[in-house]
């Protein structure tokens, strides 16, 4: 793990905002020599891995070299040696666990029935943002809105924590996300996000005893912190993890889908169900039906 002092040189190195220090590895940066590139450059295309190594990656194989030698260059001026304890492919993150994907889905129903009953709902009365505050700064900047409100003419739905306690959201602003955003952000879109601090799971086809078995299943099976329980309003049981990291994610993804998850509500900026609030459509109470502080 490199210090706070190395990660800071890293980014001071490649003339990254120090501001995003603060952000999970990996994070998104534009490519040093997207000049090179011979398909078309994507905001998401080249990232930096800066808790271990550092290193850079890029999706275009034209600026493949010329990055690893950057990522050499940077390595030996933060650590003191090119290659640190960690051979190159390292940083690329790990791979999808597929094998455990194929016993997911051998052992899938037996699964949900040791599951089943291990976690049971436990209804809390909070409004939106009597929960929000327990799971955020008062500094973050939070979205709050109906799915599709992002873009300029939304901006007042970026605020921070503290500014939506002064200002609550109208009980019908039922969707936020499990991340904040950048001050002066108006786009709930990847490159505005900030931090990812929730990974959010929930599955809409499975029955309403399996939601619960599936979040009691991902929590033992990965030890993740599960921080609380919202009632979507319609069907559906979302659950909130702390964020375990991207490469986490990346290696664990296949089988959380193979047991029953959406991918939706993994994605980086995906709109959640917002606990407290009220469904636009069906008019119930998106409760919280299970807490911990």
């Amino acid at each position: 793990m490199l210090s706070e002092p190395q990660i800071r040189k890293t980014f001071e190195l490649l003339k990254v905002p120090l501001e995003r220090m603060n952000e999970s590895s990996p994070i998104c940066i534009p490519c040093p020599y997207q000049e090179k590139h011979n398909k078309p450059t994507k905001a998401r295309d080249c990232q930096l891995y800066f808790t271990d190594g550092p290193n850079l990656f890029c999706f275009h194989e034209s600026c493949k070299e010329d990055l690893r030698e950057l990522s050499d260059f940077v390595r030996f001026e933060v650590t003191g040696s090119a290659r640190g304890d960690y051979p190159f492919q390292v940083f690329l993150g790990p791979k999808p666990d597929n094998a455990l994907a194929d016993q997911v889905r051998e052992s899938r129903e037996e699964l949900l029935q040791k599951f089943q009953g291990k976690l049971l709902p436990a209804p809390v009365k909070l409004s939106s943002v009597e929960l929000l505050s327990l799971r955020f700064k008062p500094t973050d900047v939070l979205w709050i809105g109906q799915e599709f409100q992002s873009g300029p003419k939304y901006a007042d739905h970026f605020r921070t924590l503290a500014e939506w306690i002064k200002r609550p959201p109208p009980p019908n602003w039922d969707f936020t996300t499990g991340t904040t955003f950048w001050p002066g952000s108006c786009n709930r879109n990847s490159e505005s996000v900030a931090q990812r601090r929730y990974l959010v799971l929930e599955s809409d086809h499975a029955s309403w005893e399996e939601q619960w078995a599936l979040l009691a299943w991902a929590r033992a099976e990965f030890r993740l912190k599960l921080k609380h329980i919202v009632f979507s309003g319609n069907k559906s049981a979302h659950g909130w993890f702390l964020w375990p990291g991207e490469s986490w994610l990346r290696e664990y993804q296949p089988a959380l889908e193979t047991m029953g998850f959406d991918l939706k509500t993994m994605g980086k900026s995906q709109p959640v169900r917002l606990g407290g609030a009220i469904h636009l459509r069906t008019h119930q109470r998106q409760e919280v039906l299970w807490l911990r502080k």
